[in-house]
Protein backbone atom coordinates (compact mmCIF):
# COMPACT_ATOMS: atom_id res chain seq x y z
CA UNK A 1 0.00 0.00 0.00
CA UNK A 2 1.32 3.33 -0.66
CA UNK A 3 2.46 5.89 1.81
CA UNK A 4 -0.19 8.42 2.69
CA UNK A 5 1.78 11.70 4.01
CA UNK A 6 1.46 15.86 5.71
CA UNK A 7 3.18 17.18 3.25
CA UNK A 8 4.33 21.27 4.14
CA UNK A 9 6.08 22.61 1.25
CA UNK A 10 5.49 25.91 0.33
CA UNK A 11 8.00 26.26 -2.90
CA UNK A 12 5.77 22.96 -4.27
CA UNK A 13 9.13 21.66 -5.64
CA UNK A 14 9.40 19.04 -3.35
CA UNK A 15 5.90 17.90 -4.14
CA UNK A 16 6.64 17.97 -7.88
CA UNK A 17 9.75 15.17 -6.78
CA UNK A 18 7.65 13.15 -4.54
CA UNK A 19 4.91 12.93 -7.23
CA UNK A 20 7.22 11.80 -9.66
CA UNK A 21 9.81 9.60 -7.93
CA UNK A 22 7.24 7.65 -5.41
CA UNK A 23 4.38 6.28 -5.06
CA UNK A 24 3.07 8.24 -2.10
CA UNK A 25 -0.62 9.82 -1.35
CA UNK A 26 -0.45 12.90 -0.08
CA UNK A 27 -3.46 13.11 2.27
CA UNK A 28 -2.96 16.71 3.13
CA UNK A 29 -0.63 19.37 1.42
CA UNK A 30 -0.06 22.28 2.99
CA UNK A 31 0.96 25.47 1.24
CA UNK A 32 1.13 28.94 -0.01
CA UNK A 33 -0.86 30.67 -2.93
CA UNK A 34 0.42 28.30 -5.52
CA UNK A 35 -1.78 25.94 -6.50
CA UNK A 36 -0.06 24.91 -9.52
CA UNK A 37 0.62 21.09 -8.90
CA UNK A 38 -2.44 19.40 -9.56
CA UNK A 39 -2.02 15.56 -9.22
CA UNK A 40 -5.30 12.96 -8.11
CA UNK A 41 -2.72 11.92 -5.67
CA UNK A 42 -3.07 14.99 -3.94
CA UNK A 43 -6.27 14.84 -2.01
CA UNK A 44 -6.26 18.02 0.25
CA UNK A 45 -5.09 21.21 -0.13
CA UNK A 46 -4.72 23.96 2.66
CA UNK A 47 -3.20 27.16 2.64
CA UNK A 48 -1.44 28.83 5.13
CA UNK A 49 -4.09 31.23 5.41
CA UNK A 50 -6.42 28.87 5.88
CA UNK A 51 -4.54 28.30 9.71
CA UNK A 52 -5.17 32.37 10.87
CA UNK A 53 -8.28 32.92 9.68
CA UNK A 54 -9.92 29.42 11.01
CA UNK A 55 -13.59 30.22 13.04
CA UNK A 56 -13.74 26.54 13.53
CA UNK A 57 -13.17 25.77 17.06
CA UNK A 58 -14.26 22.22 17.31
CA UNK A 59 -11.56 20.51 17.79
CA UNK A 60 -10.07 22.97 20.70
CA UNK A 61 -9.55 20.53 23.24
CA UNK A 62 -8.69 21.60 26.21
CA UNK A 63 -7.42 18.81 27.60
CA UNK A 64 -4.88 18.26 24.83
CA UNK A 65 -3.97 21.54 24.56
CA UNK A 66 -1.89 20.50 27.91
CA UNK A 67 0.75 18.96 26.08
CA UNK A 68 1.27 21.62 23.71
CA UNK A 69 2.73 24.22 26.23
CA UNK A 70 6.68 24.43 24.28
CA UNK A 71 4.96 24.64 21.09
CA UNK A 72 2.68 27.23 22.10
CA UNK A 73 5.70 29.12 23.75
CA UNK A 74 7.50 29.07 20.88
CA UNK A 75 4.75 29.57 18.44
CA UNK A 76 3.45 32.84 20.27
CA UNK A 77 6.87 34.03 20.26
CA UNK A 78 6.94 33.40 16.52
CA UNK A 79 3.86 35.51 15.87
CA UNK A 80 5.74 38.75 17.03
CA UNK A 81 7.80 38.53 13.62
CA UNK A 82 4.79 40.05 12.33
CA UNK A 83 2.44 41.54 14.51
CA UNK A 84 3.80 42.16 18.49
CA UNK A 85 0.21 41.98 20.23
CA UNK A 86 -0.22 39.75 23.23
CA UNK A 87 -3.58 38.69 22.90
CA UNK A 88 -3.47 38.57 19.02
CA UNK A 89 -0.68 36.12 19.36
CA UNK A 90 -2.41 33.90 21.69
CA UNK A 91 -5.59 33.74 18.99
CA UNK A 92 -3.65 32.74 16.54
CA UNK A 93 -2.16 29.62 18.17
CA UNK A 94 -5.77 28.78 19.27
CA UNK A 95 -7.47 29.00 15.95
CA UNK A 96 -4.23 27.47 14.20
CA UNK A 97 -4.27 24.44 17.11
CA UNK A 98 -8.07 23.68 16.28
CA UNK A 99 -7.20 23.17 12.54
CA UNK A 100 -4.31 21.08 12.72
CA UNK A 101 -6.14 18.71 15.35
CA UNK A 102 -8.94 18.43 12.56
CA UNK A 103 -6.24 17.63 10.05
CA UNK A 104 -4.99 15.14 12.05
CA UNK A 105 -8.54 13.47 13.53
CA UNK A 106 -9.86 13.57 9.81
CA UNK A 107 -7.00 12.25 7.68
CA UNK A 108 -5.11 9.05 7.70
CA UNK A 109 -1.40 9.84 8.12
CA UNK A 110 2.02 7.51 8.10
CA UNK A 111 4.23 10.27 8.43
CA UNK A 112 4.67 13.71 7.73
CA UNK A 113 7.65 16.03 5.59
CA UNK A 114 8.06 19.91 6.84
CA UNK A 115 10.17 21.42 4.05
CA UNK A 116 11.73 23.96 6.12
CA UNK A 117 12.95 24.12 9.76
CA UNK A 118 10.29 24.80 12.27
CA UNK A 119 9.94 28.72 12.56
CA UNK A 120 7.32 28.18 15.33
CA UNK A 121 4.27 28.83 12.74
CA UNK A 122 1.42 26.56 13.76
CA UNK A 123 1.59 24.59 9.78
CA UNK A 124 4.86 23.28 10.81
CA UNK A 125 6.05 23.61 14.55
CA UNK A 126 2.90 22.37 15.07
CA UNK A 127 2.31 19.80 12.77
CA UNK A 128 5.79 18.20 13.98
CA UNK A 129 4.42 17.92 17.76
CA UNK A 130 1.11 17.48 16.85
CA UNK A 131 2.74 14.37 14.84
CA UNK A 132 4.77 13.13 17.67
CA UNK A 133 1.56 13.22 20.15
CA UNK A 134 -0.41 11.20 17.86
CA UNK A 135 3.21 8.93 17.51
CA UNK A 136 3.69 9.29 13.85
CA UNK A 137 6.80 9.97 12.48
CA UNK A 138 7.85 13.79 10.99
CA UNK A 139 10.57 15.09 9.15
CA UNK A 140 12.09 18.48 8.49
CA UNK A 141 14.47 19.23 5.98
CA UNK A 142 15.63 22.04 7.45
CA UNK A 143 18.67 25.24 6.54
CA UNK A 144 21.31 24.26 8.48
CA UNK A 145 24.67 25.62 9.88
CA UNK A 146 25.94 26.14 6.36
CA UNK A 147 23.67 28.26 3.59
CA UNK A 148 22.22 26.03 1.20
CA UNK A 149 23.36 22.93 3.08
CA UNK A 150 20.63 20.84 5.21
CA UNK A 151 19.66 18.43 7.14
CA UNK A 152 16.70 15.83 7.76
CA UNK A 153 15.76 15.93 11.19
CA UNK A 154 13.56 12.94 12.38
CA UNK A 155 11.10 14.47 15.09
CA UNK A 156 9.98 11.59 16.80
CA UNK A 157 13.45 10.10 17.14
CA UNK A 158 14.89 13.19 18.02
CA UNK A 159 18.10 12.45 15.95
CA UNK A 160 19.11 13.25 11.91
CA UNK A 161 18.83 10.92 9.62
CA UNK A 162 22.15 9.88 7.20
CA UNK A 163 22.01 11.58 3.91
CA UNK A 164 25.50 10.07 2.65
CA UNK A 165 25.83 12.82 -0.07
CA UNK A 166 29.21 14.22 0.04
CA UNK A 167 28.41 17.70 0.73
CA UNK A 168 30.95 20.36 1.10
CA UNK A 169 30.81 23.40 2.75
CA UNK A 170 33.55 25.21 2.18
CA UNK A 171 31.81 27.54 -0.47
CA UNK A 172 29.24 29.04 2.32
CA UNK A 173 32.69 30.41 4.77
CA UNK A 174 33.10 33.60 5.24
CA UNK A 175 30.41 35.46 3.61
CA UNK A 176 30.20 39.38 4.18
CA UNK A 177 27.66 42.23 3.49
CA UNK A 178 29.35 42.50 -0.09
CA UNK A 179 29.65 39.56 -1.31
CA UNK A 180 26.23 39.10 -0.43
CA UNK A 181 23.26 40.00 -3.48
CA UNK A 182 21.89 42.95 -2.54
CA UNK A 183 19.00 44.83 -4.56
CA UNK A 184 21.18 48.14 -5.72
CA UNK A 185 20.40 51.78 -6.54
CA UNK A 186 20.96 50.64 -10.20
CA UNK A 187 17.82 48.28 -9.97
CA UNK A 188 15.66 51.44 -9.98
CA UNK A 189 15.03 54.40 -12.16
CA UNK A 190 13.81 58.06 -12.16
CA UNK A 191 12.16 58.59 -8.55
CA UNK A 192 12.47 55.33 -7.22
CA UNK A 193 16.24 55.38 -7.18
CA UNK A 194 16.24 58.32 -5.15
CA UNK A 195 13.62 57.24 -2.93
CA UNK A 196 16.03 53.62 -2.43
CA UNK A 197 19.10 55.68 -2.10
CA UNK A 198 17.52 57.95 0.81
CA UNK A 199 15.43 55.40 2.35
CA UNK A 200 16.03 52.28 1.33
CA UNK A 201 12.98 49.45 0.52
CA UNK A 202 11.22 51.01 3.32
CA UNK A 203 10.62 54.03 0.91
CA UNK A 204 10.01 51.69 -2.26
CA UNK A 205 7.05 50.50 -0.10
CA UNK A 206 5.78 53.43 0.95
CA UNK A 207 5.78 54.48 -2.47
CA UNK A 208 3.86 51.85 -3.84
CA UNK A 209 1.60 52.20 -0.90
CA UNK A 210 0.70 55.84 -1.66
CA UNK A 211 0.10 54.81 -5.38
CA UNK A 212 -2.36 51.66 -4.41
CA UNK A 213 -4.31 53.63 -1.80
CA UNK A 214 -3.66 51.19 0.61
CA UNK A 215 -0.77 51.06 3.60
CA UNK A 216 -1.82 47.84 5.18
CA UNK A 217 1.21 45.83 4.45
CA UNK A 218 0.73 41.86 5.79
CA UNK A 219 -2.37 39.36 6.45
CA UNK A 220 -2.43 40.46 10.06
CA UNK A 221 -2.85 44.55 8.88
CA UNK A 222 -0.24 46.36 9.50
CA UNK A 223 0.43 49.34 8.03
CA UNK A 224 3.33 50.92 7.00
CA UNK A 225 3.74 53.34 9.45
CA UNK A 226 3.58 50.72 12.31
CA UNK A 227 6.10 49.69 10.68
CA UNK A 228 8.25 53.04 9.91
CA UNK A 229 8.23 52.97 13.83
CA UNK A 230 9.25 50.07 14.80
CA UNK A 231 11.98 50.47 12.53
CA UNK A 232 12.88 53.31 14.00
CA UNK A 233 13.77 51.76 17.42
CA UNK A 234 15.77 49.49 15.32
CA UNK A 235 17.89 52.36 14.53
CA UNK A 236 18.34 53.86 17.53
CA UNK A 237 19.15 50.56 19.55
CA UNK A 238 21.67 50.06 16.18
CA UNK A 239 23.28 53.37 16.94
CA UNK A 240 22.96 52.58 20.73
CA UNK A 241 25.58 49.68 19.19
CA UNK A 242 27.90 51.71 17.12
CA UNK A 243 28.37 54.12 19.43
CA UNK A 244 30.00 51.59 22.22
CA UNK A 245 31.68 49.21 19.61
CA UNK A 246 35.19 49.03 19.95
CA UNK A 247 38.18 47.75 17.76
CA UNK A 248 39.74 44.03 18.52
CA UNK A 249 42.85 44.61 20.93
CA UNK A 250 44.64 41.11 20.38
CA UNK A 251 47.05 41.94 23.43
CA UNK A 252 44.34 40.10 25.62
CA UNK A 253 43.08 37.06 25.72
CA UNK A 254 39.64 37.27 24.58
CA UNK A 255 36.28 35.02 23.59
CA UNK A 256 34.09 35.93 21.12
CA UNK A 257 30.20 35.48 21.34
CA UNK A 258 28.63 36.00 17.63
CA UNK A 259 25.46 37.34 17.61
CA UNK A 260 22.74 35.66 15.64
CA UNK A 261 20.25 38.10 13.84
CA UNK A 262 17.18 37.95 14.94
CA UNK A 263 14.22 36.84 14.83
CA UNK A 264 16.06 33.88 13.86
CA UNK A 265 14.02 30.10 13.58
CA UNK A 266 16.92 28.27 14.74
CA UNK A 267 16.59 30.40 17.79
CA UNK A 268 13.41 31.30 18.31
CA UNK A 269 12.00 28.47 17.13
CA UNK A 270 13.90 25.85 18.26
CA UNK A 271 16.40 26.19 20.33
CA UNK A 272 15.53 24.85 24.48
CA UNK A 273 17.43 27.91 25.77
CA UNK A 274 16.48 31.11 23.63
CA UNK A 275 17.93 33.99 24.75
CA UNK A 276 21.44 35.45 23.78
CA UNK A 277 21.82 37.82 26.50
CA UNK A 278 21.68 34.23 28.80
CA UNK A 279 24.47 32.83 26.91
CA UNK A 280 26.21 35.93 26.84
CA UNK A 281 25.57 36.09 30.87
CA UNK A 282 26.83 32.63 31.33
CA UNK A 283 30.28 33.07 29.13
CA UNK A 284 30.81 36.37 31.45
CA UNK A 285 30.72 35.01 34.55
CA UNK A 286 32.92 32.34 33.58
CA UNK A 287 35.55 34.34 32.26
CA UNK A 288 39.17 33.76 33.54
CA UNK A 289 40.86 36.23 35.25
CA UNK A 290 42.28 39.04 32.55
CA UNK A 291 40.15 38.15 29.68
CA UNK A 292 37.67 39.76 27.71
CA UNK A 293 34.31 39.09 25.74
CA UNK A 294 33.54 40.57 22.72
CA UNK A 295 29.88 40.73 21.19
CA UNK A 296 30.05 41.46 17.71
CA UNK A 297 26.77 42.01 16.07
CA UNK A 298 25.49 39.81 13.07
CA UNK A 299 26.88 41.85 9.57
CA UNK A 300 23.38 40.90 7.89
CA UNK A 301 21.77 43.74 10.47
CA UNK A 302 23.17 45.73 7.56
CA UNK A 303 20.88 44.40 5.08
CA UNK A 304 17.53 44.68 6.60
CA UNK A 305 16.22 47.92 4.85
CA UNK A 306 18.50 47.57 1.80
CA UNK A 307 17.74 43.78 0.43
CA UNK A 308 14.39 42.35 0.05
CA UNK A 309 15.25 38.77 1.42
CA UNK A 310 16.02 40.63 4.91
CA UNK A 311 13.48 43.13 4.68
CA UNK A 312 10.39 40.78 4.88
CA UNK A 313 11.18 38.86 7.43
CA UNK A 314 13.04 41.20 9.72
CA UNK A 315 12.37 44.89 8.82
CA UNK A 316 9.05 45.40 11.23
CA UNK A 317 10.38 43.07 14.30
CA UNK A 318 13.85 43.68 14.20
CA UNK A 319 13.13 47.07 17.03
CA UNK A 320 11.01 44.12 19.00
CA UNK A 321 13.92 41.41 19.38
CA UNK A 322 16.58 43.68 19.74
CA UNK A 323 15.79 46.98 21.56
CA UNK A 324 18.32 49.33 23.13
CA UNK A 325 17.29 47.81 26.38
CA UNK A 326 19.03 44.41 24.70
CA UNK A 327 22.57 46.04 24.48
CA UNK A 328 22.51 48.14 27.62
CA UNK A 329 22.04 44.82 29.31
CA UNK A 330 24.80 43.01 27.66
CA UNK A 331 26.54 45.76 28.60
CA UNK A 332 25.97 45.73 31.97
CA UNK A 333 28.06 42.79 32.43
CA UNK A 334 31.62 42.73 33.57
CA UNK A 335 34.73 42.63 30.90
CA UNK A 336 32.12 42.62 27.88
CA UNK A 337 32.59 44.61 24.89
CA UNK A 338 31.32 45.41 21.60
CA UNK A 339 33.08 44.71 18.32
CA UNK A 340 33.20 47.05 15.55
CA UNK A 341 30.70 45.07 12.88
CA UNK A 342 33.36 45.95 10.34
CA UNK A 343 35.81 44.13 12.30
CA UNK A 344 37.30 41.05 9.80
CA UNK A 345 35.78 37.35 11.35
CA UNK A 346 39.15 35.86 10.45
CA UNK A 347 40.90 38.64 12.40
CA UNK A 348 39.02 37.69 15.29
CA UNK A 349 39.39 33.80 14.98
CA UNK A 350 42.80 33.62 14.56
CA UNK A 351 43.61 35.20 17.20
CA UNK A 352 40.59 34.33 19.82
CA UNK A 353 40.87 31.78 22.04
CA UNK A 354 37.23 30.57 21.57
CA UNK A 355 34.28 31.54 19.45
CA UNK A 356 30.81 30.99 20.94
CA UNK A 357 27.37 31.40 19.24
CA UNK A 358 23.93 30.34 19.40
CA UNK A 359 23.79 28.20 16.27
CA UNK A 360 25.86 30.27 13.57
CA UNK A 361 28.31 29.50 10.94
CA UNK A 362 30.79 30.43 12.57
CA UNK A 363 30.87 27.30 13.98
CA UNK A 364 31.95 26.09 10.87
CA UNK A 365 34.40 28.41 10.31
CA UNK A 366 36.20 28.29 13.47
CA UNK A 367 36.79 25.24 11.96
CA UNK A 368 39.65 26.08 9.64
CA UNK A 369 41.64 27.89 12.53
CA UNK A 370 40.87 25.05 14.66
CA UNK A 371 39.40 27.06 17.46
CA UNK A 372 37.24 25.49 20.15
CA UNK A 373 33.25 26.48 20.08
CA UNK A 374 30.67 26.89 22.47
CA UNK A 375 27.34 25.81 20.68
CA UNK A 376 24.31 27.04 22.57
CA UNK A 377 21.57 25.72 20.54
CA UNK A 378 22.98 22.64 19.75
CA UNK A 379 19.75 20.11 19.52
CA UNK A 380 18.82 20.04 15.40
CA UNK A 381 22.79 20.71 14.45
CA UNK A 382 25.69 18.52 13.31
CA UNK A 383 27.96 20.15 16.11
CA UNK A 384 26.47 17.42 18.88
CA UNK A 385 28.09 15.29 16.25
CA UNK A 386 31.14 16.36 15.53
CA UNK A 387 33.96 15.67 18.01
CA UNK A 388 35.91 19.24 19.41
CA UNK A 389 32.72 21.43 20.06
CA UNK A 390 31.01 22.34 23.40
CA UNK A 391 27.77 21.65 23.12
CA UNK A 392 26.24 23.40 26.13
CA UNK A 393 22.67 22.39 27.62
CA UNK A 394 23.53 23.83 31.25
CA UNK A 395 25.75 26.90 33.42
CA UNK A 396 28.23 23.92 34.81
CA UNK A 397 28.40 23.15 30.93
CA UNK A 398 29.35 26.02 30.50
CA UNK A 399 31.63 26.88 33.41
CA UNK A 400 33.76 23.54 33.02
CA UNK A 401 34.11 24.05 28.80
CA UNK A 402 35.89 27.20 29.61
CA UNK A 403 38.09 25.50 32.28
CA UNK A 404 38.80 23.03 29.76
CA UNK A 405 39.83 25.72 26.55
CA UNK A 406 42.12 27.51 28.82
CA UNK A 407 43.89 29.27 26.21
CA UNK A 408 45.27 25.90 25.06
CA UNK A 409 45.79 24.29 21.51
CA UNK A 410 44.11 21.08 20.96
CA UNK A 411 43.60 19.13 18.04
CA UNK A 412 40.03 19.11 17.27
CA UNK A 413 37.42 18.12 14.79
CA UNK A 414 38.91 15.15 13.32
CA UNK A 415 35.35 14.11 11.93
CA UNK A 416 33.99 17.47 10.67
CA UNK A 417 33.96 16.21 7.41
CA UNK A 418 32.75 12.44 8.13
CA UNK A 419 29.67 14.36 9.76
CA UNK A 420 29.52 16.80 6.82
CA UNK A 421 29.07 14.37 4.10
CA UNK A 422 26.99 11.97 6.09
CA UNK A 423 23.98 14.33 7.45
CA UNK A 424 24.30 17.67 4.67
CA UNK A 425 22.66 17.81 1.38
CA UNK A 426 23.14 20.30 -0.81
CA UNK A 427 19.98 22.35 -1.88
CA UNK A 428 21.42 24.63 -4.56
CA UNK A 429 20.02 22.78 -6.53
CA UNK A 430 16.46 22.38 -5.23
CA UNK A 431 15.26 19.53 -7.43
CA UNK A 432 18.14 17.03 -6.76
CA UNK A 433 18.49 17.90 -2.87
CA UNK A 434 14.63 17.22 -2.78
CA UNK A 435 15.11 13.41 -4.54
CA UNK A 436 18.02 12.90 -2.53
CA UNK A 437 16.12 13.96 1.13
CA UNK A 438 13.24 12.08 -0.14
CA UNK A 439 15.21 9.58 -0.83
CA UNK A 440 16.20 9.06 2.80
CA UNK A 441 13.21 9.23 3.72
CA UNK A 442 11.74 6.77 2.13
CA UNK A 443 14.33 4.54 2.79
CA UNK A 444 13.78 5.20 6.99
CA UNK A 445 10.46 4.34 6.28
CA UNK A 446 10.81 1.21 4.39
CA UNK A 447 13.16 -0.01 7.46
CA UNK A 448 10.34 0.48 9.59
CA UNK A 449 8.27 -1.70 7.75
CA UNK A 450 10.59 -4.54 8.08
Amino acid sequence: MPKKILLFDNELIMTEQILKHTDWVISVLITREDKRVRSSRIKAVYLERDFWNNSDLSYLDFNVLNFFWFAQLKIENCTNREIADYQIGKWEYYRGFALVKKIFDENDIDFVIVKGPNHGYVYDRLITEMATYYKIASYNIEATVAGDKRTIYNNLKKSMVAINDDCDVKDVLFQTVEKTKIKECKDYKGIKSVIYKCFGLCGIELLNCCLNFNFITNKFNISIWEKIVNYTKFKKSEKYYNSHAVDLDISQKYICYALSIEPEASIAGMATMDSQIAAIGMLALNLPKGWKLYVKEHPANQLINRDWSFYGDYFYSAGVFKTKRFYEEILRMKNVFFLKSTTSMRDVMKNCCAMATMIGTVGVEAVEFNKPVLIFAPERTIYKYIDGYYCISSYDDCRKAIIDIGGQSKNRYHNFHEICKKYLVDFSDPKEGSRKAIRAINDIEEMNDL
